[in-house]
């Protein structure tokens, strides 16, 4: 019987957050409950970035680095679906295939990145980085021609991922500079397991204080994580030095 995996793990309440995890919902293999569970889904995940940074670590530095306004280059991408590296995480996952979200790969990279650059310690300084710069939303970008064709339902669709892209970023952002500490505790703990537990209950407070106000929601913790980790992995690769007063706020 012919397995698949769709990385299906963002969760919300009503919310442009909702939206969007009802289009994943969509579009994922109705046997993948059936068929793993959450931990070797994360783990399998893992497997492959770690595999695809080790081979392309450059690349994958450009991948997250990269203007977020340009929405996360395809040929980066792309040259990073490094296609050894994902039949090994289904071999060893068992499954067939592995898809994921966009956004969900361009996770997974940041925590591979942070595993593999980042393990001697919580970042310090951050009170010498500027805050950083965020993918922005502007609802004018889906009127061009090149939507004309696309059906109101997946404009709105892609409105609403866009949305959520932005307040993922300044979220990820806010919670790596409330508790370097803590998120470097889980950026390095395992998929569930205690030491990632611990970490969560560490940044309850950041995260319920880096939350967009007025939009409720509720994230698996692989988008928690790779919203943290893509915020903690720029932050390091950020300049230091001196900043002007409310920059960061």
């Amino acid at each position: 019987m012919k397995r698949s995996i769709f990385m299906a793990l963002l969760l919300g309440q009503p919310s442009a957050l909702q939206a969007q995890y009802q289009w994943y919902r969509e579009h994922e293999s109705p046997l993948m409950n059936r068929q793993l569970d959450d931990v070797r889904l994360r783990e399998a995940v893992d497997r492959f970035a770690d595999c695809s940074v080790k081979r392309n670590t450059a690349l994958a530095e450009r991948y997250i680095l990269v203007d977020y306004n340009l929405r996360y280059p395809a040929k980066y991408a792309d040259k990073l679906f490094d296609s050894v590296c994902l039949e090994n995480a289904v071999k060893m996952s068992g499954a067939v295939t592995l898809e994921m979200p966009s956004a969900l790969m361009r996770y997974a990279f940041a925590e591979a990145l942070v595993r593999k650059e980042l393990r001697a310690g919580p970042l310090a300084d951050l009170n010498q980085v500027s805050r950083l710069s965020h993918p922005s939303f502007d609802p004018s970008e889906y009127t061009g021609k090149e939507w004309k064709k696309v059906s109101t339902a997946k404009i709105e669709t892609a409105k609403v991922v866009r949305q959520a892209e932005v307040a993922l970023s300044h979220f990820g952002e806010c919670v790596a500079r409330a508790d370097p500490s803590a998120s470097y505790r889980l950026l390095m703990s395992g998929p569930a397991s205690t030491q990632e537990t611990a970490a969560f209950r560490s940044l309850a407070g950041p995260m319920s204080g880096c939350a967009e106000k007025g939009v409720k929601f509720k994230l698996a913790r692989s988008m928690l994580r790779g919203a943290i980790a893509n915020g903690y992995y720029r932050l390091a690769k950020a300049e230091r030095g001196p900043i002007k007063a409310g920059s960061i706020k």
